[in-house]
């Protein structure tokens, strides 16, 4: 069965205030789009599980690929260091 939760329980799950989870509705396209019942704002919770699991993603891979830089980086300054030191 689909739950629906109110703004303050998509500012728990995100970990922020409300007031952010505002902004983000509105400047995040990808933010999934609140249902409106009898003046009452709420999102599908699995639709927000899934924004959260899809940001974590997107985080880990531009981490990663910062990571990969940086070990090519320190790896080229070690190679050039090295590079007429005979072993």
């Amino acid at each position: 069965m689909k739950k629906l939760i109110r703004v303050g329980g998509v500012s728990e799950k995100l970990g922020q205030s409300i007031a952010k989870t505002w902004g983000d509705v509105s400047a995040d396209p990808d933010f999934p789009q609140p249902i409106k019942r009898g003046g009452i704002t709420c999102w599908l919770e699995e639709e927000i599980d899934e924004f959260i699991l899809r940001k974590i993603a997107e985080f880990r891979s531009k981490d990663q690929g910062k990571r990969t830089s940086v070990f090519k980086a320190a790896n080229a300054s070690v190679m050039k260091r090295t590079a007429g030191v005979a072993l």
